[in-house]
């Protein structure tokens, strides 16, 4: 083995084994930052959510956070997963960054929603009652499979190193060497060793292609599964999924720029390496442009200027008051970056700023997207506003101290650049008997005439493989489609929460009774009832009459059936009742029906009807009500 290499390896080992001045006064700035951020947050848990700005806007900068973090997270698995599926050679000295950068982000990501919770003590609920058709659930199942496997592409290919650690240590009985004695797994470099992890290798690069595009798109249903304005899209998606390797990269090109000057490994991170990955930066530029272009002027054609919903949301964030995060976004993140990525100048504070830009950029980017479609009110009310206390921003930075510490730690104790795939693999074959016993350990050994034999059998696993997961995801479909019909107890749209909602198929069975409510061409919108069964909803729609104007949907009958506990002393009406009234336009008076509500009051129950007709139509309506009472 040539000195050069031998030089090399010593050389990417030699910053687990340091650690100077700059090291400890970093560790104790991030580790007093994070403290405070605890601090506040038991602030929090002794208080209360009171302590936040969320009052109105009921999601703040943790779910920002969250989704932040877990858009980080993407770039180590994805980058990582694709370079090493084309066979791209530039990437081994990136690997292990991107990875790491996974690991930490995700760590940090998984800390948010619990951090949001008022009642943290009740987050076990979540797994011992959660339902598969809530979103919540759906990110719980996704990234917490997402973390395992992350870790385990991140641990598995470092397992030559941490041997090499392990044997190249004087001090054996330091918790260093313990440490990588334990997780080398008694590596030795056998030829069977190396061809089960880079069996275990493909397989893991597969499955995390697949679990980077789920997870984030998962997180993107969120929102986008809300029927709310400014996420009711179904670009959301692939833009959430654009937007999270953007910001990614930038993090990656950032710590590449960072690590190349502090820990001196410029020949391991060459010019090269920031030149191509700021080309990959600069191409996700272009495309998360495209998406915001998309998103927004599509549906600034349809609604800018007019009165809906959709139009004051736009409004608020081109001129209103949430412009200014907006265009700070839009050119600070998005567009000024892009100019400088294209330039053509190489100096590595270009890529820093740039790199910064974006990431502040997408950070505002997830704020624009959860503050100001809930601060819309649903409802005539004012609009919502939303300013984070001292509270949500110490914890805020907290968690990016926390990113930074743990990647610190990570950097300090194992190497961060991958030796066997950057040294071990410029090993040639008859220098390998030449090289120390410690150096055989990184450099990959195949029994030959095994590789051709070897890459058979992975084409006919790739076949089998895919034929089942495509058989198994048919089967799967069906079953999980149908169990999810049979247990379901949530029909959407749900317009009203009053109590328990019933399915869909109930709600029909109750009105398509002989004596139902159904017809004359009437559509069940909903049906809800209380677990005493003491109030039932049912809410219809109707071709012939106008909506109630209670939701933003068409609903044109509500039927209330109330039980009354004690029929001597009846129950204050849930909604007040408005007559029919006549508006003046011009010289002529036009008629204009207002909600009418009736009231039927029938062996302990009383029936309450609302609907823009007449009192004969109430009146009818209200008997037929009857047949529903128990």
């Amino acid at each position: 083995m040539s000195m050069e290499l031998n030089l090399k390896a010593e050389a990417l080992i030699a910053p687990t084994r340091r650690h100077g001045f700059w090291f400890y006064l970093t560790l104790s700035i991030l580790t007093s930052i994070v403290a405070w951020g605890v601090y506040a947050w038991v602030v929090q848990l002794n208080t209360g959510l009171g302590v936040t700005g969320m009052r109105t806007v009921i999601w703040g900068t943790y779910i920002i956070n969250f989704v932040f973090f877990i858009g980080i997270s993407h770039v180590g698995a994805l980058i990582s997963a694709i370079l090493r599926l084309t066979g791209s050679e530039w990437r081994r000295p990136v690997t292990r960054m991107a990875e790491a950068v996974t690991f930490a982000s995700l760590l940090v990501a998984m800390t948010m929603p619990f951090i949001d919770l008022g009642r943290p003590d009740r987050v076990l609920n979540l797994f011992l009652f959660g339902r598969i058709q809530s979103p919540l659930v759906w990110d719980l199942i996704s990234i917490g499979t997402y973390f395992v496997t992350s870790t385990l592409y991140l641990y598995v290919p470092m397992i030559p190193d941490l041997a090499l650690l392990r044997d190249s240590m004087r001090n054996k009985g330091s918790i260093q060497y313990k440490l990588y004695r334990i997780l080398s797994l008694g590596w030795s470099g056998a030829p069977k060793q190396w061809e089960i992890l880079e069996r275990l290798m493909r397989l893991l690069t597969y499955l995390i292609v697949f679990m980077v595009i789920t997870v984030h798109t998962v997180v993107s249903w969120d929102f986008a599964m809300t029927l709310r304005v400014g996420w009711n899209s179904t670009i959301f998606g692939p833009y959430f999924v654009a937007g999270a390797v953007l910001s990614g990269v930038a993090t990656v090109l950032l710590i590449m720029v960072l690590a190349r000057r502090v820990l001196g490994i410029g020949w391991a991170i060459s010019d090269k390496h920031i030149s191509t990955m700021a080309k990959l930066l600069l191409a996700l530029d272009i495309i998360v442009i495209y998406f915001t272009i998309n998103e927004f002027l599509v549906t600034g054609y349809k609604y800018l200027g007019t009165s809906e919903l959709e139009g004051m949301w736009l409004a608020a964030l081109f001129w209103g008051p949430y412009a200014t995060t907006f265009w700070i976004q839009v050119v600070a993140g998005l567009i000024l970056p892009a100019i400088l990525l294209a330039s053509s100048s190489t100096s590595d504070v270009k890529y820093v700023i740039a790199a910064i830009l974006i990431n502040v950029g997408m950070w505002l980017e997830r704020w624009n997207i959860v503050v100001p479609t809930l601060s819309v009110p649903q409802l005539p009310y004012p609009w919502g506003t939303y300013t984070p206390t001292w509270v949500e921003w110490s914890i805020m930075a907290g968690a990016f101290a926390l990113f930074m510490l743990i990647y610190t730690i990570f950097a300090k104790l194992f190497p961060i650049v991958s030796i066997w795939e950057t040294v071990g693999h410029e090993v040639r074959a008859e220098e390998l008997e030449k090289a120390p016993a410690a150096m055989r350990l990184i450099v990959p050994q195949r029994a030959v005439g095994e590789r051709r034999l070897s890459e058979r059998r992975t084409y006919l696993r790739m076949v089998v493989g895919s034929l089942a997961g495509f058989a198994l995801g048919w089967l799967g479909s069906r079953y999980l489609s149908q169990f999810i019909r049979e247990t379901s107890r949530v029909y959407r749209p749900s317009l009203a929460v009053l109590g328990s909602p019933l399915s869909l198929g109930d709600a029909r069975r109750l009105g398509l009774k002989p004596e139902g409510l159904l017809a004359a061409g009437w559509n069940v919108k909903g049906l809800f009832y209380n677990v005493q069964a003491r109030l039932i909803t049912i809410l219809f729609d109707h071709p012939q009459l106008e909506d109630i104007g209670f939701y933003t949907e068409p609903v044109k009958v509500m039927v209330l059936l109330q039980r009354l506990e004690y029929p001597q002393a009846p129950p204050e009406n849930p909604l007040p009742g408005l007559e029919v009234s006549y508006r003046e336009d011009g010289s002529t008076l036009v008629y204009t029906p207002k909600q009418s509500k009736l009231e039927l009051w029938r062996s302990g129950y009383k029936v309450t009807v609302f609907a823009k007709a007449g009192r004969e139509y109430l009146s009818k309506t209200a008997e037929q009500a009857r047949s529903l009472i128990p």
